[in-house]
């Protein structure tokens, strides 16, 4: 048992660092603190669980490779931590050593902090995603950076990926034409038609 730590509804690790989610709502962190990660106002490491005093009515947590993330009661997303990819989602990539207000999020019903970026899923099944996406991480057809949450699908888990570019401009043609579609995502289906219907070939 962790001296110091009790009543822990979960309790997720990341590279570093780990955090608590207490049954009264609260938040404690400890390990390696370099870029803030443990959201107490500094950078110290500690070797035992420090309570985060800036949270309350905590939901749920979640330890990145070297950021934070809390939900609260209210569908609110709090983020902490290294920013240099944008993933605390506050339009910068100055670390916070403090919660800071994740802006431009409907109501999050749960949280995920991965490596260097941050996905939420809203209560409406919508999913948003920030931060590193050298990788396309973060499922928005690009390999953009994100500062700020963007949406990557609707309502429903309305999956959205980026246009398709076609190889000929679209229009009327007299002969037949051979069309290149090219798109971002590997997996994504192209529907058409020849003659104008509901396309459903594929």
């Amino acid at each position: 048992q962790i001296p110091g730590l009790s009543g822990a509804a979960s309790a997720p690790a990341g590279g570093s660092h780990a955090l608590a989610l207490l049954s009264d709502g609260s938040v404690k962190a400890w390990g390696w603190n370099q870029y803030g990660q443990l959201g107490d106002g500094t950078t110290l490491q500690r070797t035992t669980p420090t309570t985060i005093s800036a949270l309350q009515d905590v939901v749920a947590v979640s330890a990145g490779d070297r950021h934070s993330l809390a939900l609260l009661d209210d569908g609110t997303v709090m983020a902490w931590g290294n920013n240099a990819n944008g993933q605390i989602g506050d339009g910068t990539q100055i670390d916070r050593h403090s919660p800071t207000i994740v802006s431009g999020l409907p109501a999050i019903a749960a949280i995920s902090a991965g490596k260097l970026y941050s996905l939420g899923l809203g209560v409406d099944n919508s999913v948003w995603a920030w931060g590193r996406n050298a990788d396309r991480q973060l499922g928005d057809g690009t390999t953009t950076m994100r500062l700020t949450p963007v949406q990557i699908a609707g309502p429903g888990m309305a999956w959205k990926i980026a246009v398709p570019v076609l190889s000929v401009a679209s229009g009327t043609y007299s002969t037949e034409q051979t069309v290149t579609v090219t798109g971002a995502d590997l997996d994504a289906s192209v529907h058409y038609t020849t003659d104008g219907s509901e396309p459903t070939q594929e």
